[in-house]
């Protein structure tokens, strides 16, 4: 359809980039006899709103108007976040995630020494010093035993998932995750084929996703901040800030169809750090395996 040329009427689109630069004016050709105009204008605070304004036109001289038709508005506004609020949104998912992380290792060993009684520390001495029968009981049930809660819990977040109409559901559908690292860490537990770096990275998007559900961000924003959870997942599981930044951005960001936000990469930075100090106030940055002292000796010496 060809726009009309009319003179009486225009479309003005008007974008505030930020409150020092001048806003810039795009001028269109409208249509009908009225006027349309766009604008995004920052709020304090850093954050900003979308108003769409329709004006009808002055009544012609000689026509009867109705009190109010000179200037008749229709305005629409939504609401969108600014950087600050999305970077400060991707802080908190770190120190979360760095929270999460610990307990959820410090109720993995909390497991393991429940059913293998400190097994896992004497190394492979205790095949020969416990009685053969007792070792064949730990062996079959203990991971036996961690499978069936696995299984029970798995089945109570499939019912969460496939009852998950209306708002009830949805607010039980927030324990899913939970349930979740629950199973994860009584299948480590209990000696079960896991790593840790899954969960961990689990923990991190879900509670990304929560928060962007919470401030109903999609799109970049929401990439942006599963982003900032993976890494700060990483980060926290392995006391690796480095390493999270780097998942993040191969793992989460290259792949995706959809466009980060431009500080995308101040977010998980952020994030991963954040996450790693928890992680190793909370657990300690003691080494997985002491290597005993050793010396090396020249043969020629």
């Amino acid at each position: 359809m060809e726009p009309s040329a009319a003179p009486s009427s225009a479309a003005r689109l008007v974008v505030l980039a930020s409150p020092q630069s001048p806003p810039a004016l795009l001028r269109l050709p409208g249509a009908g006899a009225g006027r349309c105009s766009v604008e995004l204008a920052r709020r304090g605070g850093g954050s900003a709103r979308l108003r769409v304004v329709r004006r009808r036109a002055a009544p012609e001289e000689g026509t009867s108007g109705a009190p109010g038709d000179q200037a008749v508005e229709e305005a629409a506004e939504e609401p969108v976040a600014g950087r600050d609020l999305v970077t400060l949104a991707a802080c908190l998912v770190g120190l979360l995630t760095g929270v999460s992380v610990v307990l959820f290792n410090l109720s993995v060993h909390e497991i393991r020494d429940i059913f293998w009684d400190g097994i896992p520390s004497r190394g492979a001495s205790w095949l020969r010093e416990e009685p053969i029968g007792e070792v064949w009981q730990r062996v079959i049930f203990v991971p036996v035993i961690g499978g069936v809660v696995v299984g029970g819990l798995n089945a109570l977040r499939s019912s969460i998932k496939a009852n998950s109409n209306g708002p009830v559901s949805k607010i039980k559908s927030a324990f899913r995750p939970f349930l979740k690292a629950v199973a994860a860490s009584f299948t480590l537990g209990t000696g079960n084929s896991l790593g840790p770096e899954g969960p961990s990275v689990e923990i991190g998007s879900a509670i990304a996703k929560g928060f962007g559900n919470a401030f109903e961000w999609e799109g970049g924003k929401r990439l942006s901040l599963v982003a900032a959870g993976s890494a700060a997942g990483i980060s926290s599981g392995f006391n690796a800030a480095v390493a999270g930044c780097f998942f993040a951005v191969e793992s989460v960001l290259w792949p995706s169809t959809d466009s980060s936000l431009a500080n995308s990469t101040p977010m998980v930075i952020l994030s991963s750090v954040i996450a790693s100090v928890i992680s190793e106030i909370g657990l300690g940055s003691d080494p997985a395996f002491t290597v005993p002292e050793y010396d090396f000796r020249s043969p020629t010496g």
